[in-house]
């Protein structure tokens, strides 16, 4: 299984932005301007704490495969503006990541999760966001990948390369084998991804930047791209909005964290809240092994 992340310090704030992120208000509030420098090391940007959201959890996402990192940025990606060209790089590389790794390190659903991100941006806001979709644009060899027909020799590659790669790294352990996935393993997983978003946009932006290219004999920059990218519409080239799913923090969640948030909040409160209630006579709530025989 993949590594947990053990401090508690990340568990609750995990936990904290979890349920934050359920709410729309506490969303469209990410979109106020970042500028407090933080003392980690992430990547310089000038944008919102949208972006500070989108740098921070694929940095996190990449150190500890949690996909409750990924369900935050899901359910605020709806609300994301204007993000910085910075976290549209960044989104799309971990769809990169986890699409090489969908079948070797079996990790479908972190890939559907970052695929409903891309749709939300796309489907809800589209005016704003040119250097997302330049981003996408520019790494659309991703998503033709993800789009090939199951018998293509592609998904024999990509699983072969990235095998190779997990276990020089010893991401992957020595004794497993996985096996290459077969066409119904390729179809099933297509169907799973609403990618029919991505590509009926790709299919209509991609050839007129192309053009745009052409009629200046190649000479453009970044800059000519984005701003001829932010003129575009997109209104009758994608399918009808899906409607905006919201992944809520519950007592039942399935990696434990509402049991261990409960223990670790009681244990704080007993350790730093000396009360009468807890001198082991009015209230029991459990008992300290000291190890010592009675």
């Amino acid at each position: 299984p993949p590594p947990r992340p053990t401090s508690n310090l990340i568990r609750i704030c995990t936990l904290i932005l979890l349920q934050l992120s359920s709410h729309r208000p506490f969303c469209t509030s990410l979109n106020a301007p970042f500028t407090t420098h933080l003392p980690v090391d992430l990547p310089l940007f000038t944008g919102t704490h949208s972006d500070l959201l989108v740098v921070t959890m694929a940095r996190m996402s990449r150190a500890y495969p949690d996909l409750s990192f990924l369900i935050i940025l899901c359910n605020a990606s709806p609300y994301f503006r204007g993000l910085t060209l910075t976290a549209s790089s960044k989104i799309v590389r971990l769809i990169e990541y986890h699409a090489a790794r969908v079948f070797v390190a079996g990790e479908p659903e972190r890939l559907r999760c970052l695929v409903e991100v891309l749709d939300n941006i796309v489907q809800y806001q589209w005016v704003g966001n040119e250097n997302f979709a330049y981003s996408l644009v520019r790494s659309r060899a991703v998503f033709e990948r993800l789009m090939k027909g199951p018998e293509d020799e592609a998904w024999k590659e990509l699983w072969e390369k990235t095998e190779r790669k997990l276990r020089k790294d010893g991401s992957l352990d020595l004794l497993a084998s996985p096996t290459p996935p077969t066409s119904s393993d390729i179809t099933a997983l297509q169907s799973s991804l609403r990618l029919h978003t991505v590509a009926s946009l790709l299919s209509d932006v991609v050839p007129r930047v192309q053009s745009l290219v052409s009629s200046r004999s190649g000479a453009v920059d970044e800059r000519d791209i984005l701003l001829y990218v932010s003129t575009l519409t997109v209104v009758g080239v994608l399918p009808v909005p899906h409607a905006i799913v919201v992944r809520r923090f519950g007592g039942g969640d399935e990696e434990g964290g509402s049991e261990w948030l409960t223990c670790y909040v009681w244990s704080v409160v007993f350790l730093r809240v000396r009360w009468p209630v807890w001198d082991g006579g009015t209230v029991e709530l459990f008992k300290v092994d000291t190890g010592e025989a009675s």
